[in-house]
Order: C-alpha cells, then sequence, then structure tokens
C-alpha cells in the first residue's frame, strides 16, 4: 500500500488548518491598522496587471504600491499583511475554482 497520498493529504490539512488559524488571528489585528485594507488593494491589483505564475513581479508590484502610500516596506508587519492578503486571494480563487491544486 502506497502511503505517500495519505501523508500528502495529512501535511497539506495540517499546513491549511496552521494557515486559517494564524490568518484568523492576523488578519482583524490588522485591520484596525488600515494596513490589511491598503494591502489587498495592492495584491489584487497586481493580480490583475500581471496574472498567474508571476509571483516576485506581483510582490515587486504590491511592496512598492504600499510604499507610495507610506508604508514601510521593510517592516515584518507589512510583509506579512501581504502574505495575509495573498493567503486570502489564493482561498478566493481556489473556491471560486478559478485556481486549482495539481498533482
Amino acid at each position: 500500500m502506497d502511503y505517500t497520498q495519505i501523508i500528502v493529504g495529512i501535511l497539506s490539512l495540517i499546513v491549511t488548518i496552521c494557515v486559517g488559524l494564524i490568518t484568523k488571528q492576523l488578519v482583524p489585528w490588522l485591520k484596525e491598522k488600515n494596513l490589511y485594507e491598503a494591502a489587498v488593494i495592492a495584491v489584487n491589483a497586481a493580480e490583475a496587471l500581471y496574472g498567474r505564475y508571476k509571483g516576485p513581479e506581483k510582490l515587486e508590484a504590491a511592496l512598492e504600491d504600499l510604499k507610495q502610500k507610506g508604508f514601510d516596506i521593510n517592516s515584518k508587519i507589512v510583509l506579512n499583511a501581504v502574505e495575509a492578503a495573498w493567503k486570502e486571494l489564493d482561498r478566493a480563487m481556489y473556491d471560486s475554482g478559478e485556481k486549482y491544486v495539481t498533482e
């Protein structure tokens, strides 16, 4: 019996739960600072401009947008906000069927 698929499935579930818990705690705190809304706008704009498979370019564009809005893009909080916004966008894309997991 091949346990690879089972192990991959369990690890995927654990990662999903961890990301969900982190996002659940991080997103409300960031929303209080208006940083999260700015990050969501920057991430969605970068996604619209570059599309899929252009991760580094999208990250650079999102960070540049936030920098122009006065945020310190070297701050861990700003980077966490961008990551949380991207995770939320990814989740929405998976839920809508626009994006899917390849095996």
